[in-house]
């Protein structure tokens, strides 16, 4: 059996888990201090969803595809901002918020670029 981690991906313990979850407070408390709140979304969406209007946008076209035992096709999230239509609903304006999490790209890796990483993202709308 194959252990090794699936190429692209990787694995954090340790001295470098500990230096991520530091890294990851104080952008948190950054973006709190300045009135952002936090929002969480699924990984995992509607394929449809994800690719939304951006058919010709290069990251969409790089999204992993997945599907479920309904046979529904679903996607892993590669980013934050498609999720904003389903957040703002019923929400008082301006609405800041932000995001910290795994996004996927079923793209090429190299030594610097990898089919999954944290990012971050700030709204205000």
């Amino acid at each position: 059996m194959n252990t090794e981690t699936v190429k692209g991906f990787q694995d954090f313990s340790g001295k470098e888990a500990r230096k991520r979850k530091e890294i990851r407070q104080i952008i948190v408390e950054t973006f709190e201090k300045y009135g952002f709140e936090p929002a969480e979304t699924p990984i995992i969406e509607r394929e449809e969803f994800v690719r939304g209007e951006n058919k010709q946008d290069e990251a969409v076209s790089d999204i992993f595809k997945l599907q479920d035992k309904g046979k529904r096709a679903l996607a892993l999230r590669y980013e934050f901002t498609f999720q904003l239509k389903r957040l703002i609903n019923n929400k008082k304006q301006p609405y800041k918020r932000y995001e910290i999490g795994e996004v996927f790209r079923d793209e090429p890796i190299s030594a610097n670029r990898f089919r999954q990483f944290t990012r971050s993202l700030l709204n205000v709308i």
